[in-house]
């Protein structure tokens, strides 16, 4: 979740509702309502995983008032080795799912989705189908950003991990701020 007065914010504020929306009204979206749990362990604060689960621990969390549910969690109801937490309704994504019903949205409103190979993200704009320049162009290279001309984005790492799908019969999503594997490691 993004920190509190930062862009991140503000996308997320103004993207909640229209999550909302799916997960209530499009089922075919694959967006689902998920109450969630999130973990801190005292020996992950100031960790990358502990920083980065920081924001989704807070106790004046910024977010508190925009997904249902929120609460912190009392120091009672935490499992050994745990010392907070907090938990909300939040959404998931399926993204087999949500990503085709996304591109069958454009194309039902008239947009022409074109992929094509450039050395420079200027020179997307010259693949429009009408031979004319493109109004707007939307970069989703992912790793390819760390190469692509005018973006080149050395940040940009590839994440490694282990996705294990399991039957959620608890019917909630719980994560926490670190593993023993690593200070990079998180469980979720």
């Amino acid at each position: 979740v993004g920190k509190q007065g930062t862009a991140s914010e503000l996308y997320e504020r103004n993207t909640w509702p229209e999550l909302a929306r799916l997960a209530t009204d499009l089922p075919e979206a694959g967006v689902h309502f998920q109450d969630t749990v999130v973990y801190r362990r005292a020996k992950d604060v100031g960790t990358a995983t502990g920083d980065w689960f920081a924001e989704l621990l807070r106790e004046d969390a910024w977010f508190a008032d925009v997904v249902p549910n929120f609460k912190i969690l009392p120091k009672s109801a935490l499992p050994p080795g745990i010392d907070g937490g907090t938990a909300f309704t939040s959404v998931c994504i399926n993204t087999a799912l949500y990503l085709p019903w996304l591109a069958s949205q454009c194309l039902r409103h008239g947009v022409v989705l074109k992929r094509g190979i450039v050395a420079h993200v200027a020179d997307a704009a010259g693949l429009h189908h009408s031979g004319q320049r493109a109004d707007v162009v939307v970069n989703c290279t992912g790793l390819g950003a760390r190469a692509l001309g005018g973006v080149a984005d050395a940040a940009v790492e590839p994440a490694r991990g282990q996705i294990v799908l399991v039957r959620n019969e608890p019917g909630v999503m719980v994560s926490v701020s670190g593993t023993d594997d690593g200070e990079d490691e998180a469980t979720y």
